[in-house]
């Protein structure tokens, strides 16, 4: 009977096997390992997705608040109307794991504010309660503007600019001598 087990390749396998007497000691500490580098990876996917919402939001916000500024005849209210219509549209389907998100727009006369609150669920059985003691990490994210004037910002703007041309030629004078 040995020597039929001999011959089949799995046969020599499991003879081998049972005359070396393999241990099991690397299964049961992988079996150990396993969970902690799981929730290790869980946690540092959950961490990117916190990073990456905290960055957008915060880019938003200054968009946001950038294009609010450059309404520069509309009112208040007007202002206020297009500013939350282009909040809705800079946050729709921006943020990853956030389903809700709360937003405050505030127009005061020269003034703009744009503050974005974000909630963001994280996984309770990838992070032990006794960490943490909260299942959400929260963030809020608040960008001012000032109202811009178009016509003297670009006024200025010619200023500077025929000063530096004429300090050019200036300095290009004084090398001649």
């Amino acid at each position: 009977m040995k020597e039929y087990i001999r011959k089949s390749r799995i046969g020599n396998l499991i003879y081998f096997l049972v005359r070396i007497r393999v241990c099991g000691s690397s299964t049961v500490e992988l079996s150990l390992i396993m969970p902690m580098l799981l929730t290790l990876f869980v946690f540092l996917i959950y961490l990117s997705f916190f990073l990456y919402n905290r960055v957008e939001t915060t880019a938003n916000a200054y968009i946001c608040a950038l294009r609010g500024s450059r309404m520069e005849q509309e009112t208040a209210e007007e202002t206020y109307q297009k500013m939350k219509e282009e909040s809705s549209a800079l946050m729709k389907g921006s943020l990853l794991s956030v389903s809700e998100y709360k937003e405050q727009i505030k127009v005061k006369g020269n003034s703009i504010q744009v503050t974005y609150g974000i909630s963001q669920q994280v996984p309770g059985s990838a992070i032990p309660y006794n960490l943490f003691y909260k299942d959400t990490w929260n963030f809020q994210i608040t960008k001012k503007t000032k109202k811009l004037q178009p016509v003297f910002f670009i006024r200025n703007c010619r200023k500077l600019y025929n000063l530096n041309k004429k300090q050019g030629k200036d300095e290009k004078d004084e090398g001649d001598i």
